[in-house]
């Protein structure tokens, strides 16, 4: 698997290490070869920008990989083999017999057909449909995603992001006294910290209604003037007793095109606990705050008042908790997605 990060990035485990015991299992043997190494990202996270030495560094280890591809008997390309370089080196695979898997969780072909740079739209606007178009095989992670791909390839598959439901244990919601705080969970990463930003007008009117505290799991460091902001570091290992520390998740989105193609991974990964949700409509948010989970919001007044709703009422809280983790169990976890995953792979490689 050519991946764009390492086991860092939660695409990478949740959307194929999280596979890799039962590739094993089935005689299959996956081997991870990231573009960008954990030094990478451990250091542009930190600093919020990247060393051009390094970014060097691992496009000459991505082109040695693509160099011993030949070896394998199947390839996954995720997202980008080789960002903002031209589409040749995907079709370079195929003149070569090389057959190729392509997955993607995000919409990254409006990094090139969204672009404020002239250059990169007239160059490389069309770069993701020709690696699309070669696959043997699409894996996308939302029905947005999927019905880019099908432009140019039938062969696509909805592949959400999912979760091991085993792994997750049930919060149990109480009666929050008044003078307590309601906790309102959030988990990403730097990039992804701007989404919350924009939100901490609306957490700021309702801390000044009732005690409030955001934990804001993976974030850069944030501060409001009502309420309590718990910032903390994301750890694989302290993800699930983080998550179950709050009382409500949420993800806001903006409605531009790069947010429309978010696979909802952080709505899953609460539903998963028990949490019940807040969300903004867009892309894939919509299609899984349903069935009494949680709150789809459009502005401040309508988070305030799911806010309000759910810290109110720990029954509700349950309700919905137990009601998504249902959904998730059905719909988004290894259980239900890994038989599909595994056997497409296995046609594949049954065709050499």
């Amino acid at each position: 698997m050519l991946s764009k990060y390492d086991s860092l990035a939660a695409s990478v485990r949740q959307r194929f290490q999280l596979y890799a015991p039962l590739f094993k299992e089935n005689g299959i043997e996956l081997k991870v070869s990231p573009l960008f190494d954990r030094q990478y990202l451990e250091y542009r996270f930190r600093n919020n920008r990247v060393r051009p030495g390094t970014v060097l560094r691992c496009y000459w280890r991505r082109f040695r990989a693509l160099l011993s591809a030949s070896k394998w008997d199947l390839v996954i390309i995720h997202c980008d083999a080789l960002p903002y370089v031209p589409s040749w080196v995907e079709s370079l695979l195929m003149k070569r017999g090389i057959r190729y898997v392509f997955d993607f969780d995000d919409a990254i072909f409006h990094q090139y057909d969204e672009s404020s740079n002239l250059i990169v739209r007239w160059m490389l606007g069309n770069k993701v449909a020709k690696v699309i178009r070669s696959a043997a095989l699409v894996f996308a992670g939302s029905d947005y995603l999927a019905e880019y791909a099908k432009r140019t390839n039938e062969n696509v598959i909805v592949v959400p992001t999912v979760v091991d439901t085993d792994q997750f244990p049930l919060k149990s919601h109480r009666e929050i006294p008044p003078e307590d705080p309601v906790v309102i969970g959030w988990i990403g990463s730097p990039s992804t910290t701007t989404y919350l930003s924009d939100l901490l007008p609306a957490i700021e009117a309702f801390a000044r209604t009732r005690p409030v505290k955001l934990i804001a799991i993976g974030a850069t460091p944030l501060g409001i003037k009502a309420g309590t902001v718990e910032n903390r570091d994301w750890s694989e290992e302290t993800e699930i007793p983080d998550l179950l520390d709050c009382d409500i998740g949420i993800m806001p989105l903006t409605d531009v095109p790069w947010a429309r193609g978010k696979c909802a991974f952080k709505l899953i990964q609460y539903m998963a606990c028990g949490l019940p949700v807040v969300a903004s409509p867009v892309g894939a948010n919509v299609e899984v705050v349903q069935n009494n989970v949680g709150f789809l919001a459009n502005d401040d007044q309508q988070w305030r008042s799911a806010f309000q709703q759910l810290a109110d009422d720990a029954n509700l809280r349950n309700e919905m908790g137990q009601s998504g983790r249902r959904f998730v169990c059905n719909r988004f976890s290894l259980q239900v997605t890994g038989p599909t995953v595994l056997n497409s792979l296995q046609k594949l490689m049954d065709v050499y």
